[in-house]
């Protein structure tokens, strides 16, 4: 599997799997001090890699949800129009569109639009 797949599917961990996940990380990391077999170190510094890529996630989806949450009419009207202006359906298909479409934005496209 590559970066991008956990990339866009990072969020779909549940909690105690990734608790296991950095569980192994230490045992991995505990094995590599004892046995400096260059396998163990490899999967070491992938799984911290994964580890830094899902927390740095977790951490932005935290970060859009206030900005989402705490949203004036004014910004909301930003976001509307930032919409509209790529938006190919119908009119009574827009509101749910919108939603899948700020659903999907990211952080920083979502600042991008805001400021």
């Amino acid at each position: 599997m590559t970066t991008a797949f956990f990339d866009r599917h990072i969020h779909s961990i549940p909690d105690g799997i990734m608790k296991d996940i950095d569980l192994l990380l230490v045992y991995v990391e505990a094995q590599n001090k004892q046995d400096e077999d260059p396998r163990v170190a490899d999967t070491a510094a992938r799984l911290e890699k994964y580890l830094a890529t899902f927390r740095k996630s977790n951490a932005d989806e935290e970060e859009k949800d206030s900005i989402v949450s705490s949203l004036t009419s004014v910004q909301e009207d930003k976001l509307k129009e930032a919409h509209a202006k790529d938006y190919h359906g119908t009119d009574d298909d827009m509101p749910d569109a919108y939603e899948r479409w700020l659903a999907d934005l990211d952080l920083n496209e979502l600042k991008k639009i805001l400021v």
